[in-house]
């Protein structure tokens, strides 16, 4: 009985058992089939939601930007945090992409992403410490992490790492994928991709990297940091990179030859290279350029190739020019800096810009002086006379350079400027005050056209600097304005462009990640800021060497042999800035020198001086393979015969005449008035009679009347005898005398005059037939017995001073003799 008890309990008890285990079977597999269900739904969920990269994608990722020169040149790579290029899979050299694979991930081309026993491996080791220790990534989770997510160490993001590798393993192939990774994975030290590792670590092109430097990249992923080269552990890092040559062996990527041979090269010497820079003033123009477009994210991180304007190799000669004489400009001039823009006035385009001697220099290297602020001295002139050429003065308008007070146009304030030479040089031609530089002109031709129209022509040139204008009076013609050598060496150089300002242009084209262009630099026509004829007479006056001598000499700076080069020095008061602009019609190059805390230089610094010398090495150096190029002369533009003293047309009493160019519009209509007739004590004579260029202008009025009081000139209301006449420089007091009887053998000719060492030459004519010379002021004629026929006789003195002048007398005898002078002129 009690064995069948046992056995009914025994039996009982068994499918009990049985009864719980199935139970509990049931409620694990129904259990786990839910949370597979669950797990399945949240898979697919996040399989659909979490981005995978496109190659589009790939580009948005952070990529530098890199600044050219016209022709392609590297200027400049501009980065953010991440300093990263695109490269091509196919210009990635195999074996860097082997040893990536070998280290990272040996099963790269067999999984589908991610590896199970890895991950099952590394959890163990994780859940065994209490802490993420392993994360058994492969190379399609690395780049999910670096394009999609993030760098948290969470079994989250594990998670998505592995979801969002499954859909990259699914939209690309294995290629692709590499080419991804290596173009975004962090190799340290700011570079992403091998291309920015390459440039940082080794300074080359990765398609220049040799096995054991691909060795060192692919050994630095998996902790930059740690295996920097830069940092604590380098040599951590050549023991790792020492590891990825082993690996690659024993992944059959390499001989055993191979292995051996880069195993025994000595250990890489690294050397952090900094971003290197070329033209750095011009290169952080850009870069303010193109942020004030784009917006500085775009430029840092954008990808953006950008072609600019600058021709590298004038860029580097300018450099050079300036580093060499502005040396010598410093221990001869005490000028401590200088700087340089090209510019080509037909497009706008900078070919040069050097903004300081050294940029690296402690002493404000950095300060763009092409773009600073700055008195320009004389050389701001061209834009005041372009205005009063186009508001009814001409090349021959007579301009006195005479001590003037203009305290009348400047607020009633005594203002009298000096010529930088301190001489002054009494009645001189728009062409003479404007290519001699001379202030005193240049003052009057301000007044007479009106500063409003002086500023608004300077603005047409493209001057912005000049706003208020309740700052300015008549000092602004001599430089009394601020203006940025930019600004003026483009708007000097629109005068060769025939008038026509373009806009300051820095870029030619830019391309955007996918290498296709973003943005093409406009043509455009600019705009015609002054008449072409008036653009024309001011590139003749400064191009005319001849019209300067008087000034600058035959030989200067200003003066390239073989070129047709305009060209204006401006010099600042005290000698704190020295200028030189001068253009060609394609190329415009302005040069400063000075010192930036406006620190006086030498006496004697002047712009012909300082920055003359610089401004010509440097021209001649970028015109020298190029051939002479006229400034185009517009068919209006007349050529016309004008008296050399009034600028008007001659009258029958001119002394003296000259050829001139005139516009259309601005041509003499009016005859010499400043030569008059008189007649007295029975001589007819001609005289100089003079006024101010403003006779409604007392100060003026009494300037050139004192003026010509100094020289000898006497009004003509004053002159009431022959001895009131004395005009040195115009009309000569001369008495010839002829025989009352020139029927007798024996007669004689007699010529003085009052100028002593001002005469050259006296020669004496009959009948065109020369009689006699003589080399000092007085003439004495003996007739050797010729009897003269009857009639008429004229006899001709030729008097030639020493600047060049010649004056002749004209004396009709007849026989029997009568005789007077007919006219006394100077040719």
């Amino acid at each position: 009985m009690l064995l069948l008890s046992l056995k009914f309990f025994s039996n009982n008890f068994i499918l009990k058992l049985k009864k719980i285990f199935f139970f509990f079977f049931k409620f694990i597999i129904i259990s786990f089939s839910f949370l597979g269900i669950i797990a399945l739904a949240i898979f697919i969920y996040l399989l659909n939601t979490i981005p995978a990269p496109t190659f589009s994608k790939m580009l948005s990722a952070p990529e530098s930007s890199y600044i050219l020169d016209r022709n392609g040149d590297f200027l400049y790579e501009v980065h953010g945090d991440i300093k990263r290029t695109n490269i091509p899979l196919n210009q990635i050299p195999q074996h860097l992409k082997d040893a990536t694979v070998a280290v990272e991930d040996k099963n790269f081309y067999k999984h589908f992403g991610f590896e199970p026993l890895a991950i099952i491996r590394a959890t163990i080791i994780n859940i065994r410490y209490g802490e993420i220790r392993q994360g058994a990534s492969t190379i399609t989770q690395q780049l999910a992490r670096t394009v999609l997510l993030n760098n948290e160490v969470t079994y989250s993001r594990k998670i998505k790492e592995i979801i969002s590798a499954i859909k990259i393993e699914s939209l690309f192939t294995k290629d692709e994928i590499l080419e991804m990774y290596l173009n975004n994975i962090p190799y340290g030290s700011n570079a992403y991709g091998v291309a920015a590792a390459s440039e940082i670590y080794f300074n080359k092109k990765v398609q220049d990297l040799s096995l054991m430097e691909s060795a060192y990249l692919a050994a630095l992923p998996k902790a930059p940091s740690d295996y920097s080269p830069f940092g604590p552990d380098v040599d951590r890092l050549h023991a790792r990179a020492r590891l990825v040559i082993k690996t690659m062996l024993n992944e059959k990527y390499l001989t055993n030859e191979q292995a051996q041979l880069t195993l025994d090269e000595d250990k890489l010497e690294f050397k952090y290279i900094p971003t290197p820079i070329r033209a750095p003033h011009f290169v952080f123009y850009i870069i303010d350029y193109i942020s004030k477009i784009y917006g500085e994210e775009k430029l840092r991180n954008g990808g953006l190739t950008i072609y600019t304007s600058l021709d590298l190799d004038l860029q580097n000669k300018a450099e050079e020019i300036i580093t060499n004489r502005g040396n010598t400009n410093e221990k001869k001039f005490n000028a401590g800096n200088a700087a340089l823009v090209a510019i080509n006035p037909q497009t706008g385009e900078i070919l040069s810009m050097v903004g300081s001697r050294d940029y690296f220099s402690a002493n404000d290297g950095t300060v763009n002086v092409t773009t600073s602020l700055r008195q320009p001295g004389s050389s701001f002139k061209p834009y005041v006379y372009a205005a009063g050429l186009e508001n009814g003065l001409n090349p021959a308008s007579m301009l006195f350079d005479i001590r003037t007070d203009f305290a009348s146009n400047n607020n009633g304030v005594s203002y009298i400027p000096r010529n930088y030479s301190g001489r002054y040089n009494g009645p001189v031609s728009v062409r003479q005050a404007l290519a001699g530089s001379l202030n005193i002109p240049a003052v009057k031709v301000l007044v007479l056209t009106g500063l409003e129209k002086s500023i608004e022509t300077a603005e047409k040139f493209g001057i912005s600097s000049l706003k208020d204008r309740s700052r300015f009076g008549p000092s602004i013609v001599l430089g009394g304005a601020e203006v940025t050598l930019l600004e003026h060496t483009s708007g000097l150089g629109a005068f060769g462009n025939e008038g026509i300002k373009k806009e300051t242009n820095p870029i030619l084209k830019i391309l955007g990640k996918n290498k296709k262009i973003i943005y093409q630099s406009p043509e455009g026509n600019g705009t015609q800021a002054i008449d072409p004829q008036v653009a024309y007479l001011i590139n003749d006056i400064l191009s005319d060497n001849t019209a300067r001598q008087f000034i600058f000499g035959k030989n200067s700076s200003l003066n390239i042999s073989g070129h047709q080069v305009a060209a204006k020095t401006g010099t600042t008061q005290d000698f704190r800035d020295a200028w030189t602009v001068g253009y060609t019609p394609s190329l415009s190059v302005g040069v400063w020198s000075g010192n930036n805390d406006n620190t006086p230089m030498k006496d004697g610094a002047n712009g012909l001086a300082v920055a003359a010398p610089i401004w010509k090495e440097f021209m001649e150096n970028a015109l020298a393979d190029k051939p002479d190029e006229k400034f185009n002369r517009p068919e209006e533009i007349t050529e016309l015969t004008v008296d050399k003293v009034s600028g008007k047309l001659p009258s029958k009493y001119s002394l003296s005449t000259k050829k001139e160019i005139f516009a259309s519009f601005n041509s003499p209509s009016e005859k010499d008035d400043i030569h008059v007739p008189l007649q007295i004590e029975g001589i007819d004579a001609v005289v100089t009679n003079f006024h101010s260029e403003n006779p409604n202008d007392p100060l003026w009025e009494q300037a050139v009347k004192q003026w010509s009081l100094s020289r000898g000139y006497s009004p003509l209301e004053n002159i009431s005898n022959v001895n009131e006449i004395n005009i040195t420089d115009i009309i000569l007091p001369i008495t010839f005398s002829v025989p009352d009887n020139i029927q007798e053998p024996n007669w004689e000719l007699h010529l003085t005059t009052q100028l002593g060492e001002k005469i050259s030459l006296i020669k004496i004519f009959m009948d065109k037939q020369l009689l006699t010379t003589s080399p000092s002021d007085s003439l004495h004629y003996a007739n050797d017995g010729k009897i003269l026929s009857p009639g008429t006789h004229n006899f001709t003195a030729h008097i030639t001073t020493n600047k060049g002048d010649i004056f002749t007398i004209n004396r009709t005898v007849q026989s029997p003799a009568t005789s007077s002078i007919s006219s006394i002129s100077k040719f």
